[in-house]
């Protein structure tokens, strides 16, 4: 998503509204209401949408990295 424009609709960018859509979805209908009403979107875009409003991380990259640094201490341990 870094090098797409933002998207957004009726004032609120794509954040805005997959926090709207959450409020009556899980986050995985939200991603996908989200890909049905913003088809320019991909399925990697929507993830990290998800991602981002749902986490702490900034990025899906940022998230996958830590995802793999907690399973490295899983096995190790």
């Amino acid at each position: 998503m870094k090098h797409k424009k933002l998207l957004s609709a009726n004032w609120k960018n794509v954040f805005e509204i997959y926090l709207e859509y959450k409020k009556t979805l899980s986050p995985l209908e939200s991603m996908k209401k989200m890909r049905k009403d913003f088809p320019q979107i991909t399925f990697e875009e929507a993830k990290e949408i998800m991602i981002i409003c749902d986490t702490n991380y900034n990025s899906i990259e940022e998230y996958q990295g830590s995802i793999l640094e907690d399973i490295k201490k899983i096995i190790e341990n």
